[in-house]
Parts: structure tokens; sequence; C-alpha cells
């Protein structure tokens, strides 16, 4: 049983990353970075891929993976930003 249960939770992942990447797609394609503040047009133009998203992962990861699409852009406005002044990586 326990290794139904474990691809059971892989394959759930797997649908959640999938209805996430689709609806992050949609959200590039209308210029909507943060889907939490930008709540309601992000409802009217990617209403479908929203609820996929939403049926497809548990609340908590609907948030983090919204909020954590907003952090990883500004750092890499902030990485660009800091290149573009000659910084380097090491």
């Amino acid at each position: 049983m326990s290794g139904n249960t474990s691809s059971f939770k892989r394959s759930a992942r797997e649908k959640c990353w999938e209805a996430r990447d689709f609806y992050f797609q949609c959200l590039d394609k209308n210029d909507i970075l943060d889907p939490l503040k930008d709540s309601e047009r992000a409802s009217q133009v990617c209403d479908s891929e929203k609820n996929n998203f939403e049926s497809n992962c548990v609340q908590s990861w609907v948030n983090y993976f919204c909020k954590f699409r907003v952090q990883q852009h500004k750092q890499q406005e902030a990485i660009r930003k800091l290149e573009e002044s000659g910084a380097r990586r090491l």
C-alpha cells in the first residue's frame, strides 16, 4: 500500500506542477507578475488555468508558488541590475 501511496503523491505533485506551469505561462502572456495582488485581472484573463491550478494543488502550495514567483522575479531583476553595473559572478 505504501508504494501506491507514494506513486499517488508523486502523480498529484506532477499534476499540480503542470497546472502551475500552464497558469504561470498564461500570466506571463498577459504581463501579470503577481496573481495575488492582481487577482481580479488574473481571474479575467486566465480563469480556466487558475481554476485548474487551484483544483490540482492544495491552497498552501498555490499561495507558496505565487509568492515564490514574485520573489524569484525580484531576485533575477536584482542580479540583472548588478550585472549591468559591472558586477561579476564569482
